[in-house]
């Protein structure tokens, strides 16, 4: 920190000696050193004049020293904009924002900011430095007000010099991972909103002015976890120190799945063709419901029960009613309303649904298992006994809760310990409690001390109660201390928790809300057929707050949205209820000209499917092909195919003779042509085969199976307008020049000229 202070001291200095001098010469000046000083109108809104008038290139701003007149929100998206190389703002002397506050968003998804000092202002707008990756340390002696998601996601942070501080609202500091010190002053500043203000930040030391100030912290319910010095204490020798952080090591065996990758697979057990029952988390109005709750004005407001009626006109056949919704709630302590109104609003819940014809899945509330502080553990474990309560009352089945995030002394004590200590004994008590009032257990992974299948399955296992079982959420398997999924086998997770499953939460982007990738339903959904779970399958739709369509910047609440994804889930569920794969006949591919996967049975059954790659070289491609005759004496099989198919009248398939062993031999397989109906199978199974092949991939592959489930499940009820709507959306993302690199040009055309073919024959 001292530092970075003599930097920035050293940067104005440099600037002031500029401004003596004419604008050609200041212009030469910060050319040569990349720092500019200068003061702006009072007015607002005049920093671009003043760098136009100074003749300076925007390019060659590296640092900016505003010493006085007023900064408005003009001026700062200039910053974003214009100034692109700029890497060190000070706004000192006399300048300051309007009202001495930074704008809402002012500085958010800057690209380049390193280090920000401001002098004078007081107060921090909501997201004002939200998502700023390059920011590394920020000095503000005046502030006092940190409102919410200030510095959210800035990864890169290590100081915030803050001595003033009053208050902190939610998630201030989400995932600001690096984050190792934060200066304050003697008394801790108030916590606001629903919690998160630290959360993901592990490694982080806060500093205090003066040593009566330690023993206030160290007893604060929420500060005590995180070291605290006095100022200038670099913490040399102090044997409390974690060792720096070695993720490997911290959960051993338990950040993997239990087996590995490849260890679960559900081929051999029956297949469930039946119904699910699909439900609708309210957490996908969050944003919506708790402008109602603190009658925001900023936002399309909704009440709990107008969720719930709209959920049951939607279609939906159940809700899954967060506590988070019930009028008194609070993330962190007892309900702030009467116990008699918070049973009461949870028998209107229980009523209405009954009124509505829909059931309750489930609900859920906050808590930190994980904490270093028992006090805190404790009162979240009274938290949950109370929330169980209503749960009962309410008659929800399954209550969701979570492990904790990831302490601060995760690296001293590593990630078995904290789980056997602290979170198991709670876990324990609620399943205890929980059981006598007839409420299950749900723990949801969520990306925290519960981030991988092995670890979910693991704390289960130790925690040993038959009243606990998994919320499966589909959005946030991922390594162990990771912020996304990113590249992560989410499906591999997904399927080795199903047997310990409870619950669901089905997600739009397996990897995170922040990613691209769109969840695969008809892998999803084949899975969980394959498993035994028959519970609901409830639907949680998130987005990230750059994203279009963010339900804050909706004029209504994101109704249509969540329809669609209603839709999506549903005709996923419908399609996957035919599925053939069985007597031991299943996917095969060739590595280097030979089969790998599971080799052909002895067994002939008509209604087994199989999957077959021709080897590099071959002209014909991969179909699916179902057996029609039985196995020949000389080892033939009969198929018959639908969908694309070569020229030639006989495929040759490079297989094997028996279960164990290898032999080049070729095959004959006999064609018969099939035109596929006027459905849309033979779509499907043209995908199908594309995918396989590798030449559709990516986020393309979701995007085009759902559209294509969308007009089968369209067909399916008669409506073949908008069955032809969906294909046309199928177009559209096949059509989509940002997909280019996701699929080839040969099955881009047959995939268009099977989808116009089908629109054609419908809308004649």
């Amino acid at each position: 920190m001292k530092h970075v202070r003599k930097v920035l001291t050293y940067l104005a200095a440099a600037g002031l000696l500029s401004l003596a001098v004419p604008a050609a010469a200041q212009a030469e000046s910060v050319a040569e050193t990349g720092t500019l000083t200068l003061s702006v109108s009072d007015a607002g809104g005049g920093l671009q004049a003043a760098i136009d008038a100074a003749g300076v290139a925007y390019a060659d701003v590296h640092g900016l020293v505003i010493n006085g007149g007023t900064l408005n929100s003009t001026d700062s998206r200039f910053i974003n904009q214009s100034l692109t190389g700029l890497t060190d703002l000070t706004v000192g002397g006399t300048a300051d924002f309007v009202g001495s506050q930074v704008p809402t968003s002012a500085f958010s998804g800057n690209t380049s900011l390193r280090h920000v000092r401001l002098d004078n202002t007081t107060v921090i707008g909501s997201r004002a430095f939200y998502d700023v990756a390059t920011l590394v340390t920020v000095e503000m002696p005046s502030v006092t007000i940190l409102n919410g998601l200030a510095f959210n996601n800035d990864a890169a942070l290590k100081s915030a010099y803050l001595p003033q501080l009053r208050s902190i609202d939610n998630r201030a500091f989400y995932n600001a991972v690096t984050m190792s010190s934060l200066t304050l002053g003697e008394e801790p500043p108030v916590l606001l909103g629903q919690g998160n203000w630290f959360l993901y930040v592990t490694g982080l030391t806060i500093y205090v002015p003066v040593e009566s100030a330690l023993e206030v912290y160290r007893n604060h319910i929420f500060f005590q976890q995180f070291r605290i010095r006095v100022i200038g204490d670099d913490g040399t020798g102090n044997p409390d120190d974690p060792a720096p952080p070695n993720t490997p090591e911290l959960c051993a065996q338990y950040c993997g799945r239990i087996g590995g990758s490849d260890s679960v697979r559900y081929r051999d057990r029956e297949y469930f063709r039946g119904d699910y029952k699909v439900s609708l988390n309210l957490y996908s109005f969050n944003v919506n419901i708790n402008a109602w709750l603190n009658n925001r004005q900023d936002t399309p407001q909704l009440d709990t029960l107008a969720a719930i009626r709209w959920a049951a006109e939607a279609g939906f056949d159940a809700v899954d009613v967060t506590a988070y919704y019930i009028p008194g709630y609070s993330n962190t302590t007892m309900p702030t309303l009467p116990d008699g109104e918070i049973k009461a609003f949870a028998r209107q819940i229980r009523d209405l649904t009954k009124e509505l014809g829909i059931e309750i899945s489930g609900t859920g509330y906050q808590n930190d298992f994980a904490n270093p502080s028992a006090d805190r553990r404790a009162i979240d474990v009274e938290r949950g006994k109370y929330w169980i309560d209503v749960a009962a009352e309410m008659g929800a089945p399954v209550i969701r809760v979570f492990s904790g995030p990831v302490p601060t002394d995760i690296n001293r004590l590593g990630w078995e310990t904290v789980t056997r200590e602290r979170v198991v004994p709670a876990l324990r008590q609620l399943a205890e409690y929980g059981a006598a009032k007839g409420v299950q257990i749900g723990l949801q992974n969520h990306g925290d001390m519960t981030a991988t299948a092995g670890q979910t399955i693991q704390l289960l296992k130790w925690v040993n109660h038959d009243n606990i079982g998994i919320v499966n959420d589909t959005g946030y398997f991922r390594p162990f201390r990771y912020t996304t999924g990113l590249n992560y086998d989410w499906y591999a997770d997904i399927a080795e928790v199903l047997p310990y499953s409870n619950n669901f939460q089905v997600k739009k982007r397996p990897g995170g809300a922040e990613t691209d990738t769109t969840m695969d339903l008809n892998k999803l959904f084949t899975d969980v057929r394959y498993s035994d779970y028959r519970g609901y399958i409830p639907l949680e739709l998130l987005w990230a707050r750059d994203e279009p369509g963010y339900p804050r910047d909706l004029p209504e609440p994101p109704y249509e949205q969540i329809s669609g994804f209603l839709d999506a889930v549903k005709s996923s569920l419908e399609y996957t209820k035919d599925r053939s794969e069985i007597s031991g006949f299943t996917d095969l591919t060739y590595v280097d000209g030979r089969l790998s996967g599971t080799a052909f049975t002895d067994v002939a059954d008509p209604d087994a499917k199989i999957r077959l790659y021709a080897p590099d070289g071959e002209v014909i491609r991969s179909l699916s092909a179902t057996l029609v005759g039985d196995k020949s004496p000389e080892g033939r099989y009969q198929y018959k195919f639908d969908g694309i198919i070569g020229d030639r009248g006989q495929i040759r398939v490079l297989g094997p003779v028996g279960p164990s062993i290898m032999e080049s031999v070729y095959r004959s397989i006999e064609i018969t042509r099939t035109d596929g109906g006027n459905g849309t199978a033979a779509i499907h199974q043209m995908l199908d085969f594309y995918v396989s092949a590798g030449e559709v991939r990516g986020p393309l592959v979701p995007q085009l199976s759902n559209t294509l489930n969308g007009a089968s499940h369209h067909l399916a009820k008669g409506s073949k307008d908008q069955a032809a709507k969906q294909l046309r959306n199928f177009l559209q993302h096949l059509e989509n020049p940002d997909m280019d690199s996701h699929v080839t040009e040969t099955a881009r055309h047959d995939l268009k000229g099977a989808a116009q073919a089908r629109i054609e024959a419908w809308t004649k």
